[in-house]
């Protein structure tokens, strides 16, 4: 199944869903470094510190690794939605490069549990190497609201979290969808899968960039229908259904 983009002024979302399930401007968050540009509103803070008055476009400071990563993030998910007509919420938690700690992560997951409204979708594009009871507290509290929680998941090596918490959707790499696409994986560490290339030449791909295309896919279907239709809907008209193998064969 692929999930385009509409032109603005329309709700992009799955075909033959009922449109009086639309939702105003929904928000978004991305938990990461400073995005850069925004077509729409925008709140850009540190977590910790109160969000300041929406703003259209952002004027966080560029040119360091964690801006770059930002805005592909940004970049990677604006291919399935319109920006202007979603609000951006971006707890910074990578100044300059892409490193953090766990109690920015926790202030940032709890800045947005007590934002009213709250954003319908939170994508985190990193992983922590370690389970922490804290950080669980957090992210169970967020769900419970009814936010969707997407993260990225290495496709090789360890578990990491926010990825490895089961209220969590888990994206990895899938080399076999395109911008559009996305599997329904069923792994242990790893729920759906969807492209992982960078969305132009010498920018950042991989889990990060997969979970963020992915994350604007779900967004765009949650502007049609609640998040549990939702999130089902994106594991019944998934493209692939089954990991990737190397020899070419799919799981179906």
């Amino acid at each position: 199944m692929r999930l385009m983009s509409e032109s603005p002024g329309r709700s992009a979302g799955p075909a033959g869903v009922p449109a009086e399930h639309s939702v105003p401007r929904p928000r978004v968050a991305i938990i990461d470094g400073p995005v850069q540009s925004w077509p729409g509103l925008m709140r850009v803070w540190c977590p910790g510190d109160p969000p300041g008055p929406p703003a259209g476009g952002a004027r966080a400071p560029s040119g360091s690794p964690a801006a770059a990563h930002a805005q592909a993030l940004a970049d990677a998910l604006l291919e399935a939605v319109d920006g202007a007509a979603v609000e951006l919420l971006n707890p910074v938690i990578f100044a300059d490069g892409l490193r953090t700690g766990l109690a920015a992560v926790i202030a940032a997951i709890d800045d947005l549990a007590a934002m009213r409204p709250g954003p319908a979708l939170v994508l985190c594009a990193f992983g922590l190497p370690r389970r922490d009871d804290r950080l669980d507290r957090s992210l169970s509290r967020l769900a419970a609201q009814g936010r969707l929680i997407v993260a990225s998941a290495p496709a090789r090596g360890a578990v990491v979290w926010p990825a490895a918490h089961p209220a969590v959707i888990a994206v990895q790499g899938d080399a076999r969808c395109r911008c559009g696409d996305w599997s329904w994986l069923d792994l242990p560490h790893a729920c759906f899968g969807a492209d992982p290339s960078p969305s132009r030449p010498g920018a950042p791909a991989g889990a990060s960039i997969a979970a963020a295309r992915f994350a604007g896919l779900l967004l765009a279907a949650l502007s049609r229908m609640p998040a549990p239709a939702a999130r089902e809907w994106m594991r019944t008209q998934a493209a692939y259904v089954g990991r990737e193998h190397r020899d070419g064969r799919d799981s179906r």
